[in-house]
């Protein structure tokens, strides 16, 4: 038993060693590189652009209640300096600005 259970240890050990030798180790977690980019694309969106989406939701009357709780929630998350760290949290506001572009949604001037 102590020999099944010191190998078990022994293969575990390896296998960590080579997960984070291979940079596969992100604080903990196993992050792709496609994962490291949504995130980076969802951080990247500006306090600025949240806000002025969420005056256009108002003002249109474009998008849920819930959506709205979103972006001002995406709004204190900028301000207080939190980023996003999970995937499907990156992938939830990518789509959340995506589907205001594609409903009117601009920000900025284009000329």
């Amino acid at each position: 038993m102590r020999v099944c259970l010191s190998l078990l240890i022994s293969i575990f050990a390896a296998h960590l060693q080579h997960v984070h030798a291979d940079g596969l180790f992100n604080n903990g977690l196993h992050f792709e590189e496609e994962e490291e980019n949504i995130i980076a694309q969802a951080n990247a969106i500006s306090a600025d652009l949240w806000q002025a989406m969420l005056d256009w939701a108002k003002t249109e009357n474009r998008l849920s209640l819930i959506e709205r709780r979103n972006i001002s929630g995406y709004i204190k998350r900028k301000e207080n300096g939190r980023l996003i760290k999970k995937v499907n949290q990156a992938e939830n506001a990518i789509a959340l600005k995506s589907k205001a572009e594609s409903l009117g949604f601009t920000f900025g001037t284009s000329l």
